[in-house]
């Protein structure tokens, strides 16, 4: 063996020493390849990712453009009312125009012949403009005022430098390149900026960016040409030109209302608001309310209750009074302030109208702010005002019924139920509802017959069927514990209705309720494993809870790290480095490989059925390993044989398990193992994420109206500076803000419209510890039991000793008789023996005696 381990060792190192020699495998072309593949992987990403963000872009600027286009089309027919002969005007246009031309061609000769050439360029660029502008025949008074400035440049340039007054070409250079800007944007043309950041190579998604920004400036200016051509011609009309100009475009805005164009709707009634007022148009609360409608209608609710708010602070007599009051009733309940919804809605009462349609809308509404804020007794008073001709009449009663019993009135809250029970024209759902309270009510009273009557009467088909079944269960169950102690109790219906929602709604909560009192059972009918089982079962449930939090904890932190490896990537997309973009790239692919399996093993029962065959078959071994002992102890070969073949197939059928699919068993399917707890986990996590994301989305709603504050003191003093430059910019960024808090608003209130349970099973942990209770009972009662028995065996053997001790007594008694009558026969044979041997003694003495002496008749 030794030398067999010397050879190995001598060959390793001989083979070592052999390829120490051999130089390692030239890498360059392998790594040049993965470096083009990086390259154009990187680029397929960056087309897609920026012809993405194109299409994104361009749906959000419709409405802008559309609420552009509108505004031209209204300044135009405005225009072309008050133009009493456009072809006449249009003429003058383009015969303006071919002066100009005639004008370069004379100032190009002249420059020519004076020698001067640092103009040339301009007069050649300018010319061929104005040439395009004449053969596409298009009248754009903007282009044509840029023409005529950049003419009177180019005439006193050239009248400057004929006279040599330039301090150089610097200035000459600078207002040549100044005017050739303005021909640039005048027809759509991006002049060259210096936006990639220095020692980066530019990309598609730099002119993205690039096009982008010149394409809001453009919209921008294009919007601020068309405000100021309509300012001028506000200026230039009088009052019946502005009515006309202002009934238009409020025309206009009512139609794109009626249409459910509603964002367009919005931007012209906003213009209107912020134009019309200054020119002499009053009582515009229509404006202010429709303004509020359309936010409303577009679920922006923070800008809707602004503008509510603002139309009544604004008009405080406006018609639409009412109504502002009635969304913001709704507003202010939608997004869980209940206090200021009935804030609101005490002044709507003050100047409603109850003939109104609307009115028993805010009026329930009202009462459910109320019922939410533990108002009962308001809640019942105001839903008994509701006719039993609204729609939601019956609802309203049901509520009512739940004021009651919130309030501990139950024989009112069961009076409620009847009646709904009662009527035939109750929606069916509400007919279930109301007979399942009637049955809890009757239950805590504990009239279980009743309850049974009246659970019984909901049919199957219930959505909550399973709280039905638990209901019934514990019923006849109490039905069953509170007979008297000489009848038999008969368990096996609530036994059959616990078994029957634990088999048929796997994922209820009662599911808890129901194996409690399944164990219960068993325990008091004696079957103590069977009770161990179920309580088991119950205290797990609560017991895994904090590892399916864990697990929901662990599933957000890999999307939270999936989301930074997203943006690290995007980041390396633009900054086009293709090094950092495939590292960020194969994490993104293993993080979202990681979270994909995550969740298909919530959606799968494979690790649990592995997991349960491995724990079955583990815990087959260990039973047979007990029972081995116990036959080697009582000497059973065969017994031991037999069971060593059985353990021995066991560990075979183990060994079959391949290991990749003991590694996906350690994804198990937390739903199908603990449903309860991944129910309560679920809807418990989903809760606080929404929190976090309200809380979040209000945080940067503030935030930004802060900003647009800030913005305004910003504009009112660059207009008392009279920096335009300065005014327009902020009115980009004023413009960008407003759009990014409608977003805000708009996600803010699809927040408020999700579904949340903060308590969705306010049970669990009762039930969870009474699961530890009954385990605990069940043991202490079987030790209870043992303890009784040896106590009762203690007495019988207690009881036998006694006997025992009795007869011992009688034995020794009858002994002692026997022995003082052995005595007695003994002395009596002893004393007969004595006499025997005394009479043979005198009979042998007298024998003796008279043998040897003569008697007298022999003397005679």
């Amino acid at each position: 063996m030794r030398r067999f381990l010397l050879c190995t060792a001598l060959f390793s190192a001989f083979i070592s020493t052999i390829f120490a020699d051999t130089p390692p495998p030239d890498t360059t072309n392998l790594r040049e390849f993965i470096s083009t593949v990086d390259a154009m992987e990187l680029h397929k990403v960056l087309v897609d990712r920026v012809y993405e963000l194109y299409l994104q872009y361009g749906e959000e600027r419709i409405p802008e453009e559309r609420y552009l286009i509108d505004l031209m089309h209204l300044i135009n027919r405005e225009v072309s009312r008050r133009l009493q002969n456009p072809k006449e005007a249009r003429q003058k246009y383009f015969r303006e125009l071919h002066d100009m031309l005639k004008e370069i061609q004379q100032v190009k000769s002249r420059l020519k012949a004076s020698g001067i050439k640092e103009l040339d360029v301009f007069a050649n660029d300018l010319e061929a403009r104005i040439a395009y502008t004449i053969e596409e025949g298009v009248v754009d008074f903007r282009k044509k005022k840029i023409f005529e400035d950049a003419l009177q440049m180019l005439l006193v340039s050239e009248e400057m430098v004929r006279l040599d007054q330039t301090e150089g070409g610097s200035d000459l250079a600078q207002q040549v390149q100044q005017y050739k800007s303005k021909l640039l944007n005048a027809f759509g043309e991006v002049t060259p900026v210096g936006a990639v950041p220095e020692g980066q190579q530019a990309n598609i998604y730099h002119l993205f960016v690039e096009w982008k920004k010149t394409d809001l400036v453009k919209y921008e200016r294009r919007l601020a040409d068309v405000q100021l051509a309509r300012k001028n011609l506000l200026k230039a009309s009088g009052m019946e030109e502005i009515l006309r100009m202002f009934n238009d475009e409020l025309r206009l805005a009512y139609t794109y209302f009626n249409l459910g164009d509603f964002e367009v709707a919005q931007k012209l009634l906003i213009d209107l608001i912020e134009t019309y007022p200054r020119w002499g148009i009053k009582n515009t609360d229509d404006l202010y309310f429709y303004r509020a409608e359309c936010s409303y209608a577009l679920n922006h609710f923070v800008h809707a209750r602004e503008y509510y708010e603002a139309l009544i602070n604004t008009f405080p007599a406006t018609p639409y009074l009412p109504e502002a009051y009635r969304r913001l009733i709704h507003i202010n309940y939608d997004l869980q302030d209940y206090e200021k919804a009935v804030e609101y809605a005490d002044l709507y009462q003050n100047i409603a109208t109850t003939s109104e349609p609307e009115y028993l809308d805010a009026l329930f509404i009202t009462a459910l702010a109320h019922y939410h804020l533990g108002n009962f007794n308001q809640t019942v008073e105001l839903l008994q005002n509701i006719p039993s001709n609204y729609p939601h009449y019956y609802l309203a009663q049901y509520f009512i019924g739940n004021a009651y019993s919130r309030n501990q009135l139950f024989d009112e809250a069961a009076e409620v139920y009847t009646s709904l029970v009662n009527n035939e024209s109750t929606p069916v759902d509400i007919h279930m509802r109301s007979l399942y309270k009637l049955g809890i009510l009757a239950y805590e009273k504990k009239d279980y017959q009743n309850a049974i009557a009246y659970l019984q009467r909901i049919p199957e088909d219930y959505s909550r069927y399973d709280k039905v079944l638990n209901a019934l269960a514990w019923s006849y169950f109490e039905v069953e514990r509170n007979k008297p102690l000489s009848e038999i109790r008969d368990f096996s219906q609530a036994v059959w209705y616990a078994e029957r929602l634990v088999n048929e709604y796997y994922a209820s909560p009662y599911r808890m309720e129901a194996t409690s009192l399944l164990a219960y059972v068993n325990q008091l009918i004696g079957e103590s494993s069977d009770a161990l089982s179920l309580y088991r079962e119950v205290y797990e449930t609560k017991a895994k809870r904090p590892t399916i939090a864990q697990y929901a904890r662990e599933r957000d932190r890999l999307e939270k790290l999936y989301r930074e490896a997203v943006s690290v990537r995007n980041k390396a997309i633009t900054e086009n480095n293709t090094t950092a973009f495939a590292r960020a790239n194969r994490l993104v692919e293993k993080l979202g490989a990681q979270i994909e399996r995550l969740d298909l093993s919530e959606g799968s029962g494979v690790g649990l059925a592995v997991y349960q065959e491995i724990h079955n078959i583990t815990s087959q071994l260990k039973e047979l390993n007990r029972l081995r002992l116990l036959a080697e102890q009582n000497k059973d070969k065969k017994a031991v044989e037999k069971i060593d073949s059985l353990q021995f197939r066991l560990g075979a059928v183990l060994e079959t398990f391949p290991p990749e699919l003991i590694e996906e068993s350690n994804y198990v399917n937390l739903f199908d193992a603990y449903p309860i707890s991944k129910y309560v986990v679920d809807e418990e996590h989903k809760a606080e994420k929404v929190r976090e994301m309200r809380k979040a989305m209000k945080e940067e709603v503030d935030r930004i109206l802060m900003l647009e504050i800030q913005l305004a003191e910003a504009k009112q003093k660059a207009r008392e500076e009279q920096n335009y430059l300065l005014l327009t910019r902020l009115d980009i960024e004023e413009r960008k803000l407003d759009r990014l808090r409608r977003r805000y608003d708009e996600l803010l209130s699809l927040a408020y419209q999700m579904e949340v349970n903060d308590n969705p099973y306010p049970d669990f942990n009762k039930w969870g510890d009474l699961g530890a209770f009954g385990i605990i009972n069940v043991y202490f009662e079987q030790k209870q039991k043992t303890n009784f028995r040896l106590s009762k065996t203690a007495e019988i053997l207690a009881k036998v000793n006694e006997q025992l001790d009795r007869r011992k007594q009688v034995i020794e008694d009858k002994i002692k008789k026997i022995e003082a009558e052995i005595r007695f026969m003994t002395m009596k044979a002893r004393m007969e023996e004595r006499a025997r041997l005394r009479a043979e003694r005198e009979r042998a003495f007298r024998e003796s005696y008279f043998d040897t002496r003569e008697s007298e008749e022999e003397q005679q």
